[in-house]
C-alpha cells in the first residue's frame, strides 16, 4: 500500500499507505513479519519455492477487492481508494518477472 492509498481489511480497520514509502499488507493466515530486509516468515506462505511462477488474480467488483495467490484467497478488502487510474505493480525491493498478464471485465 503506497502514497496515501487506502483499502479497509476483513477485520475492519482501515490501511492508508504513508506517502512517499510503502507498507506491507499480511495476507489472511500468514505468520507475523518484520520490517527487515530479509526476513521472511514461512508460516502460512503462499507463494510458491524460488524458480516456480506463482499465480495471482485480483479481482475487482465495484467497493470490493478479492486478492488470490496460487488459487487460495489471500487478501479482501474494502472500500478502496484511489477508485481509477494506473495499475501498479511492485516487488518490495526485488527482482521480479511478469508473463502471461490478462484484464478482464467484470460486468
Amino acid at each position: 500500500m503506497t502514497d496515501g492509498a487506502a483499502v479497509t481489511g476483513a477485520d475492519g480497520k482501515r490501511v492508508t499507505g504513508p506517502p512517499g514509502s510503502a507498507m506491507n499488507i499480511g495476507h489472511i493466515g500468514k505468520g507475523p513479519e518484520e520490517n527487515v530486509v530479509g526476513f521472511r516468515n514461512s508460516s502460512g506462505e503462499l507463494e510458491k519455492p524460488h524458480g516456480e511462477w506463482n499465480t495471482l488474480e485480483l479481482v475487482v467488483d465495484d467497493k470490493v477487492i478479492h486478492q488470490y495467490v496460487n488459487g487460495v484467497l489471500a487478501i479482501v478488502g474494502t472500500d478502496p481508494f484511489p477508485t481509477e487510474g494506473k495499475i501498479l505493480f511492485q516487488s518490495e525491493g526485488t527482482e521480479i518477472f511478469f508473463r502471461n498478464l490478462q484484464l478482464f471485465p467484470l460486468r
